[in-house]
């Protein structure tokens, strides 16, 4: 009888062992999850942010280059190089900004694919888009770039 009891209380002494594990593993496990949503939701904010800053560079590269046209056709040397050179950095500030959403949208997926919740597929697919907005801008930055420099090329040739 003793032998029983004494398997009793070690038998309850394991299970509240077990069920001490098992609460320190799920509170552990719920922090990760929290800590997978704000990772996949600053990631998505990041991509967004940064498509926007590549729109607002391809935005600029875009009046650089009218800058460069104009100062070009008036044979404002100077002024036409200094555009050109803005259109330039505005479109490699474009293509960097670019770089970035898709760093941060690949981030996103990521924490989407280790944590398959609606809003963190959500926010990837947002950061998704965002990086494709920021991808467009870029090319459009570069085009305006391309034709600052071929306004400065065709009237240093004349």
């Amino acid at each position: 009888m003793n032998e029983i009891l004494s398997k009793i209380t070690k038998l309850e002494s394991q299970v509240e062992q077990l069920q001490s594990t098992y609460a320190s593993i799920d509170s552990r496990y719920s922090i990760v999850l929290v800590t997978l949503e704000d990772l996949t939701s600053n990631a998505s904010e990041a991509a967004k942010k940064s498509a926007s800053s590549a729109i607002k560079s391809a935005v600029a590269a875009k009046f650089a280059s009218q800058s460069a046209t104009e100062a070009a056709n008036k044979d404002l040397m100077v002024a036409a190089e200094l555009a050109s050179e803005a259109a330039s950095a505005c479109a490699e500030a474009a293509i960097e900004a670019a770089s970035a959403a898709a760093a941060a949208s690949a981030a996103a997926s990521l924490a989407a694919s280790q944590h398959n919740k609606n809003a963190s597929v959500t926010a990837a697919a947002l950061a998704a888009e965002a990086t494709k907005r920021a991808t467009e801008a870029a090319a459009d930055a570069v085009k305006m770039s391309l034709h600052a420099t071929e306004s400065l090329k065709s009237v240093r040739s004349k």
